[in-house]
Parts: C-alpha cells; structure tokens; sequence
C-alpha cells in the first residue's frame, strides 16, 4: 500500500502529459478534440478568409497547373484577374399588382446566385475529403464575400424576415456557394397604353452589379437541365391579365454589367 501511494503520482503525472499532447493542435492540421465535423470544416474553410476580396478562379493549364494572371494590356503592372462568374435564376411566385397609372409591378420571387469560392472548399483536406456533402451556412453570412446584385428598375422592397429572415446559404465541397432569398420587389415599367384595355405590356426584371464592372463580376443566366432560368409558379394567376410570357437575356453595358429579363 505503501508502494502504490507513492507510484500513483508518477502515474497521474505520465496521464497528464498524454491528455495535454492529445488536445494539442499539430501544425498545419485542425484540432482533433472536435467533435461535430461540420463545425471542424467551417472553421478550416474561415481561417484567413478575407471577404473583400472576390473569389477568382485561375483557369489551368494544359499540364493541370493553375494558370498565371495575364499581364494587364492597359499598361498597368498590376496582372489581370478573370472575372467572378455568378449563375442567376428566379422563381417568380405572383405577381401582386399591375398598377398602369404609376406604371409599376411587384413581384414575389425567389432569388438564386451561384457561384464559386475555391477559399471554401474543403476537398482537398485530408482530414475532410471523405464528407461529400453541402453544408448550410447562413450564420456566416457577414464574413463572406456576396455579390452585390440590385434591381437596376426597382423602385422599393424588401427581403422576407418572417419566422426568420428567409434566406439560405449552403456551399458544396469543391466552394460552389448557394446563395437563396425570398423577395418582394416592386418595379417600373414603361406601359404603352394607346390600346387599353385590349393591350399588352413588355416588362423588365433588370439587375446588375452595383459597384464591379463586367471586367470583375459577370451575371449568368442558370438553367437548370430544361427549366428556363426565370420560372413561374405553376398556381399563379393574375387578375385582369393573361399569364405573362417570359424571356431571359443578357446585355453587357461598358460601365457595369446587366443581365435583364
């Protein structure tokens, strides 16, 4: 009894210095005392990241390395970066009210961005390549990089808050990031009126970038398989009016760039 009073310090010492090793981050790995994985990844993908600045994806070379920038022509010693490409889609759930004496329309809708952010994926980490899923990340949605797409028409709206604020951010393991909210909008629209009420009206959805030129941030139309881009509710109807006809476009202006509808 005499001989295990003393050894069991010697024992509690060694049992000490094993659990300190073992809650030790080893560099340039994660932590492993983590025990939600998800939670593991977010943290790895946030390390360093740095939201002001777009994502840009180098094209590869033929030998599968990744590309250089190319030198600016304009005479500037800073290299050229492509431009961040950014997929749109929009479900159009009604449309509210077609008011010809203001010339406007509202519209509720769903509205989709698509793009990638190769900081954020996780595939090539050892420790996570084996988790294929997406994972929802709408909590981070202050310190993360986010286009910055407005309503070149729109006059006034607002996004959806009710129970909470509807919008959901989910980004894939290679960093292509979802980017999903519920809308209200109301837009202007030009109405020809010498026909009414036998008449019919051509109205815009006309969005863009705020502050990046076509040269930084270029919006897409997305399809998805054989859905056009812009869809419509397939309940929706509109009182007074005939189902609209929808099409899809994109006009590229000098200064910013345009995708209209």
């Amino acid at each position: 009894m005499h001989f295990w009073c003393r050894l069991l310090p010697a024992l509690l010492a060694v049992a000490a210095v094993f659990a300190t090793e073992e809650i030790q981050p080893t560099s340039g790995s994660v932590r492993p005392n983590y025990t939600n994985i998800v939670d593991r990844i977010v943290e790895a993908i946030f390390r360093g990241y740095n939201k002001h600045q777009r994502p840009v994806e180098m094209p590869p070379k033929p030998d599968g390395q990744p590309a250089e920038p190319a030198p600016d022509v304009s005479g500037s010693s800073k290299p050229v970066q492509p431009s961040t490409a950014v997929d749109v889609n929009m479900k159009i759930l009604s449309i509210n009210k077609v008011d010809v004496i203001n010339m406007e329309f509202t519209l509720d809708m769903y509205l989709r961005q698509f793009w990638k952010d190769t900081r954020l994926r996780w595939d090539h980490y050892k420790d996570f390549s084996f988790y294929n899923e997406s994972i929802a990340i709408p909590a981070k949605k202050e310190h993360l990089w986010l286009p910055d797409l407005f309503f070149r028409n729109g006059k006034e709206g607002y996004l959806h808050t009710m129970t909470q604020p509807n919008y959901l951010i989910r980004v894939e393991p290679d960093g292509q990031i979802l980017y999903s909210q519920k809308v209200t909008m109301k837009f202007s629209c030009q109405m020809q009126l010498q026909t009414f009420p036998m008449d019919t009206q051509t109205c815009f959805v006309n969005i863009g970038s705020y502050g990046y030129t076509t040269r930084n941030l270029l919006f897409k139309w997305k399809r998805d398989g054989l859905k056009d881009p812009v869809e419509l509710d397939g309940s929706m109807q509109i009182s007074e009016f005939n189902t609209p006809d929808l099409t899809a476009r994109r006009a590229a202006r000098p200064a910013q760039g345009a995708t209209r509808v």
